[in-house]
């Protein structure tokens, strides 16, 4: 499964929960391209940090009459990680508001919740537990400090690649002095 497939079953999942928890919180993927500036309303960031394969491929070759060839297929299981992060503009007046931490958890509790692994079983997907909610803080463009809740967690997915290899249909052997 490819990167970009994996970003939208999460974003995905996460964007309907919001919807059905009648929460207006953007989720967008990190660094991306055409944003500009700093969101005026809450947002969940989605960033791919790294992939690592897990265990030793799968490694099947079929043969095909139709085409007297081989197909020979590669199946590595992999873990994706990426880091969900949160951004909620604070207003000290305003208690009622929730707090990036606040959305942030409410994220990790919807990506290991049963509902989200029912999404991912058909999709041949998995998740790996999240180990903690970090919560840092940094000074914004209006020299406030606003907090940057941010967890990792691992989906896991199969790469595959197949190629087809000619079948050898004559061999040559010869002695050769050394």
């Amino acid at each position: 499964m490819t990167d970009n497939e994996l970003i939208r079953v999460v974003r995905g999942f996460l964007v309907g929960e919001l919807a059905s928890d009648q929460m207006s919180v953007l989720v967008i993927q990190k660094q991306n391209p055409t944003q500009q500036g700093v969101p005026n309303t809450p947002c969940l960031f989605i960033e791919k940090l790294f992939d690592t394969p897990r265990g030793h491929p799968e490694y099947t070759k079929v043969y095909q009459q139709s085409t007297n060839s081989f197909v020979e297929t590669e199946k590595q299981l992999m873990a994706t990680t990426f880091q969900i992060s949160a951004l909620v503009l604070q207003i000290p007046e305003n208690t009622n508001l929730p707090t990036a931490s606040d959305m942030a958890n409410y994220a990790l509790g919807k990506l290991q919740s049963r509902k989200f692994l029912r999404v991912l079983e058909p999709l041949d997907l998995g998740v790996l537990r999240a180990p903690d909610v970090r919560n840092p803080y940094f000074t914004d463009d209006r020299d406030r400090q606003e907090a940057a809740p941010s967890f990792d967690i691992a989906v896991t997915h199969y790469r595959t690649t197949t190629t087809n290899s000619p079948i050898v249909t004559t061999a040559e052997v010869d002695l050769y002095r050394v």
